[in-house]
């Protein structure tokens, strides 16, 4: 897209022939026709003016300070993010090896706890069993006293 001409009146609508004043000589192309009448230079130049006032210079400059201003909040912004996020790391992976230590420590109480359940079971089936014992030889004892005592026509000690 072309820029637009300061004053589009003195441009053409369509290409034509060259018209110039009597006695100037018009120079010709390769084929030997006129030269048409060329674009503008407008449509094909941008022109630059070198000499700003004091405003735009101004401006210009506040803006390219403000850019400036916002790439370095940017990046102190992402620099922050990154440590808070660089901690937040650090403090999961502290508390994930606390976690273990304690699960590990619960786990070991646990097989300690098991192990000392399992001796008072054991103890404790060993003495059921040992009463168990005592008591079928008291029972034996007294069935023997006892028909021995048929013979004798006495009765045992313990029945009276």
């Amino acid at each position: 897209m072309s820029l637009p001409c300061s004053d589009q009146s003195i441009r053409p609508k369509k290409m034509q022939s060259a018209s110039l004043p009597r006695g100037v000589e018009a120079v010709r192309c390769w084929c030997g026709d006129l030269y048409k009448s060329p674009p503008p230079l407008c449509m094909y130049y941008r022109w630059i003016d070198t000499e700003m006032p004091d405003w735009a210079v101004t401006e210009i400059r506040e803006r390219g300070r403000r850019a400036w201003a916002s790439l370095d909040f940017e990046e102190r912004r992402a620099k922050a993010e990154a440590e808070e996020k660089a901690e937040q790391k650090k403090e999961w992976e502290d508390y994930c090896v606390e976690q273990r230590a304690f699960i590990d420590e619960m786990i070991r109480k646990n097989q300690e706890e098991k192990l000392r359940l399992e001796e008072v079971y054991r103890q404790r089936e060993q003495a059921r069993e040992a009463e168990r014992v005592r008591k079928r030889e008291r029972a034996r004892a007294a069935k023997a006293a006892e028909e021995a005592g048929d013979e004798k026509g006495k009765y045992p000690r313990w029945t009276q």
